[in-house]
């Protein structure tokens, strides 16, 4: 047991940062829905390259060819 606290506390950056991991991932599992729901607006309202920007440079229009 003292050779694992030796080691945690001689990486400490790197214990932390699994800690933080484990937490994250917990709570996407934990919150999945919204996670997802988050990354679909993040990915849609991005500005230059998400899709309302690509919608925008759309110069033809809304027509019947584009049901």
């Amino acid at each position: 047991m003292e050779q694992i606290w030796a080691f945690i506390l001689t990486n400490k950056i790197e214990t932390l940062l699994l800690v933080f991991g484990i937490i994250l991932l917990a709570f996407f599992i934990t919150h999945w829905r919204e996670v997802k729901f988050w990354w679909l607006n993040f990915s849609y309202n991005f500005p230059v390259i998400g899709g309302i920007a690509r919608l925008a440079k759309d110069i033809e229009g809304f027509d019947e060819n584009h049901k």
